[in-house]
């Protein structure tokens, strides 16, 4: 006595390879999508890395120009030290003919420039506006 049972004319065992053979298509499909995904994520990680690399090149010259604009500045800066040291000893009358010339009066060249007052004096009536003439007098007059 035989036990298949048939539908339409397949067996159990016909129905069974058939989901099989089905199952294992979709399952290829699959595998190939994931295939695909996954080199399409390996084409953009290379991608970022050699971006990566680019950047981080950019950033190391971009270091390196810093440095010579640092070295660049430290001279600047060494160069203007002997400048003010250099002209520290003497009378900043070059200062003092600006200040006047607009509008300072002697007691504030004494105060700025370190001036005495006979040269701040001076300095008001060869350089001083008229009103820096009339301030200059009241204030020696006041002292």
């Amino acid at each position: 006595m035989n036990m298949s049972i048939s539908t339409a004319g397949m067996s159990i065992e016909g129905w069974v390879i058939l989901l099989l053979v089905i199952g294992q298509f979709l399952s290829w499909i699959h595998v190939r999508h994931l295939h695909r995904r996954q080199t399409g994520m390996a084409k953009m990680l290379h991608q970022a890395l050699d971006d990566l690399a680019a950047f981080e090149k950019a950033a190391i010259r971009v270091g390196e120009q810093l440095i010579r604009l640092e070295q660049k500045v430290r001279g600047v800066m060494d160069r203007q030290d002997q400048l003010e040291m250099r002209t520290s000893g003497s009378r900043p009358y070059s200062q003092a003919i600006q200040l006047v010339q607009r509008g300072a009066s002697v007691d504030e060249l004494i105060s700025m420039c370190s001036l005495t007052r006979g040269e701040a004096e001076l300095i008001c009536m060869l350089h001083g506006t008229r009103e820096a003439h009339t301030k200059s007098g009241q204030d020696s007059t006041s002292h």
